[in-house]
């Protein structure tokens, strides 16, 4: 092995290291999002539960302050998803109007549960008790759901990044192979 100029020596594992970054730095960087991500998802599920249960308990304790309620909750969410995910440097009107258009979408299904139920609730009347619920947790849903995906798509891998893991990742099995 001598021969190939390739050993286990501080000095060739010198010359790698200077010219790519290592493994590890580039596999923490992709996973740190991956458990931002996780983390996201389930403040997602946390946030619409508590929709649901507003919108159960609405038309007996709370009455027509469900809506303003709700609207601050999903206004909560978004502002922890974007304090999660590190307050990215975006935009500002970008990001304000695809949240906007996250919420019109969001607004849109929550509609279309709402109508459907209504429509199952006619025929079996105890179904209507969970119509309000259950729009409220879609519409939160949907929209952190959304707004999770905007501020993720901040944090992907462009192909330069995965061609420098790949690179990273061959040198370094090379070199553990070799250098034995």
């Amino acid at each position: 092995m001598k021969d190939l100029g390739i050993s286990g020596s501080e000095e060739n594992t010198s010359e790698w290291s200077e010219s790519l970054p290592s493994v590890e730095s580039l596999v923490s960087g992709f996973k740190i999002p991956l458990e931002i991500n996780r983390g996201v998802q389930k403040l997602i599920l946390d946030y619409t539960l508590g929709a649901a249960i507003i919108g159960l308990i609405s038309k007996s304790l709370v009455g027509d302050i469900d809506l303003l309620v709700l609207a601050l909750i999903n206004l909560k969410m978004v502002v922890d998803i974007w304090l999660r995910w590190g307050k990215p440097k975006r935009n500002k009107i970008q990001m304000i109007v695809v949240i906007l258009c996250a919420f019109l979408v969001a607004f849109a299904s929550a509609f279309l549960v709402r109508l459907i139920f209504y429509l199952i609730g006619l025929v079996i009347p105890l179904i209507i008790v969970l119509n309000s619920g259950l729009g409220h947790a879609t519409l939160t849903w949907v929209f952190g759901r959304a707004t999770n995906q905007f501020f993720l798509n901040v944090t992907q891998a462009n192909s330069s990044t995965l061609k420098q893991l790949l690179k990273a990742h061959q040198t370094y099995c090379k070199k553990t192979t070799l250098g034995h």
